[in-house]
């Protein structure tokens, strides 16, 4: 059991180590303001959750069963990535220059639009999926609770 302990948290450490889109959304929105970047950080953790919560239901069972299934969460991914990024370059252009303020106030982005991003760029990012969805279950103990753990022990 320590072995498996310490090699799933070094796993852990090295996955949460590299910098994915999720990085570079909390750092763009820590920029406006501590107040967005932490409730982009909220909606982020909250991805993880589901995730977490989804594997365990039964969606790693389905996405290993039907391809279509696996496609459609590919490509859906995929776009909302790339309107993510579409997003972020319009924003850049029509921001050239400003300065953005560093406190806890408000940047007319509200609260709720900094959770949502945060948490929809966590469901469409493919290294939270492939995480929650295959990499976690190996380290389940065989017979342990599916929901208790958070994912689905291997076939």
């Amino acid at each position: 059991m320590p072995t498996t302990l310490i090699a799933f948290l070094g796993a852990c450490t090295l996955i949460a180590a590299s910098p994915g889109p999720s990085t570079v959304l909390i750092i763009k929105q820590s920029l406006h303001s501590r107040r967005s970047g932490f409730l982009t950080v909220l909606g982020n953790e909250t991805g993880v959750f589901i995730w977490g919560v989804v594997a365990a239901l039964g969606l790693t069972a389905l996405l290993t069963a039907s391809e279509i299934a696996y496609d459609v969460m590919r490509i859906g991914g995929a776009v909302v990535l790339v309107a993510f990024g579409i997003q972020a370059l319009r924003q850049a252009r029509r921001t050239k220059g400003a300065a953005a303020p560093g406190g806890w106030e408000s940047t007319g982005r509200t609260g709720w639009a900094a959770y949502r991003a945060g948490l929809l760029l966590n469901l469409a990012n493919p290294k939270a999926a492939v995480f929650a969805l295959s990499f976690l279950p190996q380290f389940v103990p065989e017979g342990a609770p599916h929901l208790l753990w958070g994912y689905l022990p291997r076939p």
